[in-house]
C-alpha cells in the first residue's frame, strides 16, 4: 500500500496485524478470529539524525496526520507523496486518511549492541524459529537489529536478567488454548512451564534485576510483557505493537517494586500498561513504579491503569509523566481498586492525551459471527476514571467488610487535544460502591482542552 524513503532511500516497511475494530468478548474457547484485525506497518530507524520522510501512497490522500501531536510535526501532500521531517528520535504513528493501515515508525535511540561481551543467547540478523526460551540467572539475550526471533521468553526465580538489542520478538508461535491468558488469580504456587498457560513475549516470576532495552515486541497470545512478584525491572527504548489477540495487555507489572520505564511505545489490544496485584504474590506490594516520555495507544480498555485486581497490601508511589496517549478506548486514566489494596500516592503529571474523531465506540461480541459494523459515530472515552468496584474472580474473593483505599491521587498538567469536529468533552468517572471504602484526597489540577485552562467542574464528574 505505501513505499517509504528516508532521507532519499528506501526503506522497508514490515507488515504487523494489528485490531481493526474495537470488538472484544470474554474468552469463547478459541483465539480470536483474524478477520477482526488488520494490516499496519512498522519501520524501525537508527543513527541519531535528523530525517526527511517520504511516503509514496498508491492513491491521493485527502489527510496526514503524525502523532503525538505534540511534536508538532506537519504533513505536505503533493499528489500521492507525503512527506515530512522527522527528529533524530522518538516513537511515531502516521495516519494517512485515518487510524487504519497507519505507518508506525520508532526512531531509535541505538541497539545497544555490546562488543565487549557475547550473550548467552545471541541472534543477528535474519529469521530465527525458538519457541519457548526458558532463561536463568545472569543469562542474556541479544537480538541484533535486522533480526526476528518467532519465541518467547520465560524466566522463574532468577536474577540479573538482559533482553536487548535492535531486533524483533516475534510470538505468533503460541497458540493460547486456556481461559486465562496469565496466571497467578488462583493462588497457584508453581510457574514451572508446564503450569504457566501462556507466555507472551516475555514473562517472568519471582525474578530481580531485569533489564529490557531496545527490542520490539509483536504479535503475542496474551500479556506481551509481564512481570511477576519482581523487583528493580528496567524498560528502555522498547516497542510493544502488533497486538490484536484476546487479552493482549501492553506491558503488566504485578506485585513488582522498583520499576522505571523510559522512551517506550505501547499499542495495545486491552489495557496498555498496569499496576496489578494477583493473590498467589499478594504478599509483595505493587510500589515504586516511574514511568515518563512513553507513548501509548489503547484499541480496547485502558491506557494507564491500576487494577482491577489489587491483591496486595499496598500499591503506592506509582508515577506516569511527560507521556503521550494517542489514541483511546475505554479510559486513559485509571485506577480501579477490585480487590483490597490500599492504593495511594499516584501521579499522573505532564499527560497530553489525545482524541480522534475516527475514534469508534467499544462494542461486546455475544454471538460467534458478529461483526463490528461502523455506524459513523465518534466515541469519547472516559479522561479519569476511580472505582472501588468489588470485582470477585475465583480464589480472589474480596468482601464487603473489607475497607479498600484510593487515596493522594494527583492528576496534574493534564492536556486533552480534541480533533476538529469534536464538540463533546471527555468525562470524569468517580464511583464509590462500597460504605466501607475509602476515597480521599484525589485532586485534578491544571487541566487543558485544546491549550485553553479548564475548570475540571466544566466536564461530567458522575
Amino acid at each position: 500500500m505505501y513505499r517509504m524513503y528516508v532521507n532519499g532511500r528506501e526503506e522497508t516497511l514490515t507488515e504487523i496485524r494489528v485490531s481493526k475494530h474495537p470488538i472484544n468478548r470474554t474468552w469463547p474457547g478459541h483465539q480470536r478470529d483474524i478477520s477482526q484485525s488488520e494490516v499496519a506497518y512498522m519501520a524501525i530507524l537508527f543513527g541519531g539524525c535528523e530525517r526527511e520522510i517520504k511516503i509514496e501512497a498508491e492513491s491521493t490522500p485527502t489527510s496526514a496526520v503524525i502523532r503525538p501531536l505534540s511534536k508538532g510535526i506537519k504533513a505536505r501532500i503533493c499528489g500521492n507523496i507525503i512527506s515530512f521531517t522527522l527528529p533524530a528520535y522518538g516513537k511515531f504513528s502516521v495516519e494517512i486518511d485515518g487510524r487504519h493501515n497507519n505507518i508506525h515508525i520508532f526512531c531509535q535511540k541505538n541497539d545497544f549492541a555490546d562488543t565487549s561481551r557475547k550473550a548467552t543467547y545471541s541472534f543477528e540478523k535474519g529469521e530465527h524459529h525458538t519457541g519457548l526460551v526458558k532463561l536463568h540467572s545472569n543469562e542474556s539475550v541479544y537480538i541484533a537489529r535486522g533480526a526476528v526471533v518467532h519465541g518467547s521468553f520465560y524466566a522463574c526465580d532468577a536474577e540479573n536478567i538482559e533482553i536487548y538489542g535492535g531486533g524483533v520478538l516475534c510470538s505468533d508461535w503460541e497458540d493460547r488454548k486456556e481461559k486465562h491468558g496469565d496466571i497467578g488469580w488462583d493462588n497457584e504456587n508453581s510457574f514451572s512451564p508446564e503450569f504457566v498457560h501462556t507466555y507472551g513475549g516475555i514473562r517472568t516470576y519471582r525474578c530481580n534485576n531485569i533489564s529490557v532495552r531496545g527490542i520490539t515486541v509483536t504479535d503475542t497470545a496474551s500479556y506481551a510483557v509481564s512481570f511477576f512478584a519482581g523487583r528493580n525491572i528496567r524498560i528502555d527504548d522498547v516497542n510493544v505493537t502488533g497486538l490484536w489477540k484476546y487479552n493482549c495487555d501492553g506491558i503488566d507489572f504485578i506485585n513488582c517494586s522498583d520499576i522505571y520505564v523510559k522512551d517506550t511505545f505501547i499499542r495495545s489490544f486491552d489495557d496498555s500498561m498496569c499496576m496489578k496485584g494477583f493473590t498467589a504474590f499478594s504478599d509483595k506490594n505493587t510500589e515504586n513504579a516511574i514511568v515518563e516520555s512513553s507513548v501509548f495507544w489503547c484499541d480496547w480498555g485502558k491506557n494507564l491503569d491500576i487494577g482491577l485486581a489489587t491483591a496486595a497490601k499496598e500499591i503506592h508511589n506509582i508515577t506516569w509523566r511527560n507521556c503521550d496517549i494517542i489514541h483511546n478506548s475505554g479510559s486513559c486514566l485509571t485506577i480501579s481498586n477490585g480487590m483490597w489494596a490500599d492504593v495511594h500516592d499516584v501521579l499522573f503529571d505532564d499527560i497530553r492525551i489525545e482524541y480522534a474523531n475516527d475514534t469508534e465506540p467499544s462494542q461486546m461480541q455475544t454471538e460467534e459471527n458478529q461483526q463490528y459494523i461502523p455506524d459513523g459515530a465518534t466515541a469519547v472515552p472516559r479522561l479519569i476514571t476511580i472505582q472501588d468496584t468489588r470485582r470477585n474472580w475465583q480464589g480472589n474473593i474480596s468482601y464487603d467488610d473489607e475497607r479498600t483505599k484510593i487515596r493522594n491521587i494527583l492528576f496534574n498538567n493534564i492536556s486533552v487535544y480534541l480533533d476538529e469536529g469534536i464538540t463533546e468533552l471527555p468525562k470524569i468517572g468517580i464511583f464509590k460502591t462500597t460504605a466501607p471504602s475509602v476515597l480521599d484526597n484525589i485532586r485534578i489540577e491544571n487541566l487543558y482542552i485544546n491549550g485553553k485552562k479548564t475548570d475540571p467542574k466544566e466536564l461530567t464528574i458522575s
